[in-house]
Formats: C-alpha cells, structure tokens, sequence
C-alpha cells in the first residue's frame, strides 16, 4: 500500500490559517488558503477504500462559510451540498458532522430567502440529531427552545443552533411577529454569533431589534438587542456602525439595570465588547480605563450589586444619531 501523506503535518496549518484570517475579517485571504488546503486535501487525501477524506468534507465547509461571509450565496450552498454528500458517503447519513453541515446548508438557504427548503433541511438536521417532534405543533416551539437553551450553556452551540432555528420556523407560524419571535430571533442570532458567524446573525438581530422598537421600546432587552448587533458590527470590523449601537444599548440597559435578571452577565459581556471596540480603533487609554472598571466589577464581593459604569457626556455625544 501507498503510504497516505498525514494530514495533521500539512492540511491543518492552512486550514487553521485560514481560520485565524476569517476570524480577522480578512476573507480574500482566508479564501485563498482554503482553498489550497482543499486541493491538497482534494489531490492527496483519500481513505483506503478511496472516498475522499473527511478533511475534504472539512475544507469544502470551510470555505463554503468564508465565501457566504463575502456575500456569494449561491457558492456557499454549492460548497456546502458536497461537503455533505461527501460526509454522507463516509459517515452515512446520521452522523453528528451530517447533522451540522444540514443546519449550515439551512443557514445559507434562509439567507437566500429559499425559506420552504430551508426548514425542509432544518426538519433534516434535528432528525440526525435524533430529535422527533410534530411538525406544526406550538408545544414543540417551545421544548425546542427551551432544549436549545440547555445546549447553549452547555457549548453544544451547532445543536443549539438547529433547535434554535426549528423553535423560530414554528412560532413564525404559529404567530407571525411578536414577543416569541423575537426571544427566538435573538436566541438564534446569539448563538450564530458566539459562532462568528456574523453576516447570518446580523440580519436576525436587525429583525429582532425593529419588532422591539415598535413593540417595547423601553424594555432594557431592546437596548440590550441594539448592543449585541453593535457586537456583531464590531464582528465585521464596521466600526463606525458599531460604536453608537454598542454605546446607547449599553446606557440604555444601564438606565433600566434594575429589571435585567442576570445583570452581572450582562455587564460583563457589555463592558467586554465596549474594551474590544477601543482596542480595535486604537483608543488604547479608553481600553485601559474600561478595563479597569471591569476589573472592579469582577472583584466585587459576590451577591453584592457595584454601580453600572457610566459614559463621559462626550462618550454619550459620540453615540448619538
């Protein structure tokens, strides 16, 4: 037999490498080294009965979700159905990686507004994942979401994600618009996000965001909805869009912090991306200043309640309209 090269020596530098320039928002160039690591993987990687090697499955996805983030849909769904047949020929059809590249491909779908066939995929990938509910019924919106929950705070954010999306597709027929469309709207934008998978998770929270306006404007979850698509701008380096999103949803929540139960998390995870936006635009005493603050907000005593940070009046200015 032909020795088989290792691919741990020579695909997973590109691949990763392709990875770390995708997380940088550096998509021209991350497509480039995907897609060197998918000929290599394509040209020189096979099993021993001469399928293509999961690695090709592996590099065909990545790339699929490097070109969908530049716009190119209709490739990343091509990219996206042969990584599938191929993990489809090694795995057989109900194996976990099957079930992801189905939410994925479901993703895109949604994006290119083919919405029948996208949940007809969605339905798919919970079947995979070995989930059974009735189709239509306003109870399995909810235990889905509520499963979708517990694979969050687990980190089983791919499982998450389909529940997350099935719960959306029901309550959206269920009820069209309102408070249950938006909590899942939110959930699944979030969890896109933790991802960074920032082009889907952004127009999800565009949605979620313009049904709050008009439906609870002063609820702390609207101004908490506006920071987390100020979070997902500063996930795509929009800088300018991000920064007075992620400033008025943070005071915003601050003026209602009273009402907002997990308010420790919540500041945290606000002050957090707040650091990273005045790293990103090189205002590197902002940084130290708000790490500071952040650092005071982690040494306080548990159970105790510190005040919620403020704004200079020239921050709040900034972020004006």
């Amino acid at each position: 037999m032909i020795p088989q090269p290792n691919p741990r020596i020579w695909q997973n530098p590109l691949f990763d490498l392709a990875h770390h320039l995708w997380s940088q928002g550096k998509l021209a160039e991350a497509e480039q080294f995907a897609r060197e690591g998918l000929t290599l993987a394509t040209n020189l990687v096979t099993d021993v009965r001469g399928k293509k090697s999961a690695l090709v499955a592996k590099s065909l996805a990545q790339l699929g979700v490097i070109v969908q983030d530049q716009g190119r849909l209709a490739e990343a769904e091509g990219l996206f159905r042969e990584s599938l047949a191929v993990r489809k020929e090694l795995a057989g059809n109900e194996h976990p990686t099957v079930a992801q590249t189905l939410n994925t491909l479901s993703g895109v779908l949604t994006l290119e507004g083919k919405a029948a066939e996208a949940e007809k995929t969605g339905h798919e990938a919970l079947k995979v994942f070995g989930w059974s509910f009735r189709q239509g019924d306003s109870s399995d919106a909810d235990s889905l979401y509520s499963r979708g929950n517990v694979l969050f705070d687990q980190g089983n954010l791919a499982e998450a994600e389909a529940c997350f999306r099935q719960a959306l597709a029901l309550r959206r027929k269920r009820s069209g618009a309102g408070h249950d469309v938006e909590v899942a709207l939110s959930a699944l934008a979030t969890t896109l996000r933790r991802q960074r998978r920032f082009a889907e998770a952004e127009p999800l929270y565009r949605e979620c965001l313009a049904s709050r306006e008009t439906n609870c404007p002063n609820a702390w979850y609207t101004h908490y909805t506006r920071a987390m698509l100020g979070a997902t701008l500063l996930g795509k380096r929009k800088y300018e869009e991000a920064e007075p999103l992620l400033i008025s949803g943070y005071e915003g929540m601050g003026e209602r912090e009273g009402s907002i139960r997990d308010r420790t998390k919540v500041l945290t995870e606000s002050m957090q991306n707040l650091i990273q936006l005045f790293e990103a635009t090189s205002r590197l005493e902002k940084a130290a200043e708000w790490r500071t603050k952040l650092a005071m907000l982690q040494a306080a005593p548990s159970g105790r309640k510190p005040p919620w940070p403020r704004f200079s009046s020239d921050d709040q200015a900034a972020a004006a309209p």
